[in-house]
């Protein structure tokens, strides 16, 4: 199944696990996002000219980030963030204890970006030391300065 990029993913919730795996003695993280998927579009213009806006495509989904990149998020992604998400959708399919069958679909990320729009600062490490190299708040919290260094 070919990858799919979603843009507009408002995270609602996240949930972070450690799951034991067997034949070794390290557990694989899972970070479970519970996101609404905005899908609205403009479906022409009012008659000031301003666009008009359908809001009735949102739905929810669950996310799964696993291994290095769930525990990455850990300290990034939080309730309220917009994120970009590129991975593919997978259909899972169990029985329960009572012979009922039941099925979900979850969405598996790969990749998960923080739109710029929902942050407040950056911090810049250096990837040698992984320790802070730099905090400049002031180019998303009083607009953008002349000074910025990229």
């Amino acid at each position: 199944m070919p990858a799919i990029t979603v843009e507009n993913a408002y995270v609602h919730s996240i949930d972070f696990k450690s799951i034991p795996r067997e034949n070794t003695e390290h557990p694989v993280d899972l970070a479970t996002l519970r996101v609404r998927i905005d899908r609205s579009y403009r479906s022409g213009r009012d008659d000031s000219g301003s666009p008009i806006w359908n809001r009735d495509k949102d739905f929810w989904t669950d996310v799964q980030v696993w291994g290095a990149r769930a525990n990455a998020l850990r300290n990034i992604v939080s309730k309220g963030a917009s994120v970009l998400l590129t991975g593919r959708y997978d259909i899972g399919e169990w029985e329960d204890d009572s012979g009922n069958k039941h099925r979900s679909v979850v969405f598996r990320a790969f990749h998960v970006a923080i739109l710029p729009w929902c942050i407040e600062s950056v911090t810049y490490r250096s990837k040698d030391s992984g320790g802070p190299a730099r905090t400049d708040q002031s180019a998303w919290s009083d607009g953008f300065d002349e000074d910025i260094p990229f």
